[in-house]
């Protein structure tokens, strides 16, 4: 059943005045075919850089074409508006790609390409301009592997202090910085505080001492995922991490590494139950295959159609990315259930 998640008033940046104009084209002609479609029907000049930056980014535009390319792009759709609304822009507003970049001879928009963005960018995007994440959750993507590589931060409150508030041993903790603070010592040097949302969902601040921040100043900032190793710091109740180490972390290659992890795990003690429709197609069958193939593994399945249970022989690696490529073909159910339940 299709449903309202967000309110398109409730993305940062967009305001009323743009909702309203979307809203009363889409009511007058009806829903937008394609991002040409909008540019003509909804008034430019309600739709600033901001404006189709955040509607891109939010993924309210998901229909009419890919985030980054438009949210990049913004300006050539501004000018393939103006020309097909036939509204003077100001100078300032003018193209900065060209007019060559739009091909409004065939009535289409022409968007110069662009790389597509990569889901870590996807997440924290949305997190920005909704509030939420919508798509997926990094740190919970990442969970298995932070699992076995990290503490909860929770875990760490039993740490044995010296007389200085310092735990005896160093710890490691993992997740992603949301806050960063820069400030300079007396003496005049650089150091950070910042806040950690880590795996578990956990918070704790982080500090970051000169000699530290010198050495990575680079690496730290917004929206990082990294394993931060040092000792636990207990002043006046309250708990922080004095980091000495950090690891960061490309979220493509840890999210593949957590999937995998997560198989291991649970081989021997887990089978994957897939229900398809009693009508299916053979392109729908083709795509099954093709997703079993890509992730062959030692996981044994279970096919069920409609109420009847199919013999087979596959075997799969039960990644979390696996039952969500199946759940993307229509009319396909699978998860993961332990044997001790057959």
């Amino acid at each position: 059943e299709l449903t309202i998640r967000f309110g398109l008033e409730a993305i940062k940046h967009v305001g009323g005045g743009p909702v309203e104009e979307i809203i009363s084209a889409r009511e007058k002609d009806g829903q937008f075919k394609s991002l040409a479609d909008l540019a003509r029907r909804v008034n430019i000049q309600v739709l600033n850089k901001r404006t189709l930056e955040a509607l891109a980014w939010s993924g309210a535009l998901d229909d009419l074409g890919q985030r980054k390319q438009m949210a990049e792009n913004f300006q050539v759709i501004v000018d393939f508006a103006k020309k097909a609304q036939k509204i003077s822009m100001p100078d300032d507003q003018s193209s900065l790609f060209g007019d060559e970049a739009i091909d409004t001879g065939n009535q289409d928009l022409m968007l110069p390409f662009t790389e597509l963005g990569n889901r870590h960018e996807k997440m924290v995007k949305e997190k920005e301009l909704l509030g939420i994440y919508v798509s997926e959750n990094p740190l919970k993507k990442l969970k298995s592997y932070f699992q076995n590589r990290c503490s909860k931060i929770s875990s760490l409150q039993d740490c044995i202090f010296d007389q200085n508030g310092k735990s005896n041993k160093d710890k490691k903790i993992g997740g992603m910085i949301t806050e960063l603070k820069i400030i300079s010592t007396k003496k005049g040097e650089q150091m950070c505080f910042a806040r950690l949302e880590s795996w578990c969902l956990e918070s704790i601040e982080l500090v970051i001492f000169p000699s530290v921040w010198a050495e990575n100043k680079e690496v730290f900032q917004n929206n990082l995922i990294a394993i931060f190793e040092g000792k636990m710091n207990q002043k006046d109740g309250e708990l922080k991490f004095l980091v000495e180490k950090v690891t960061p972390l490309d979220f493509e290659t840890a999210d593949k590494k957590s999937q995998l992890e997560e198989s291991k795990t649970s081989n021997g003690e887990h089978y994957i139950l897939v229900e398809l429709p009693i009508h299916f197609s053979r392109s729908q069958m083709l795509k099954i295959r093709t997703v079993f193939d890509k992730h062959a593994g030692p996981i044994p399945v279970t096919i069920m159609v409609g109420k009847s249970k199919v013999p087979s022989k596959c075997t799969v690696d039960g990644s979390r990315d696996f039952l969500e490529k199946l759940k993307e073909i229509n009319g396909v159910k699978a998860k993961k259930l332990n044997i001790s339940s057959k």
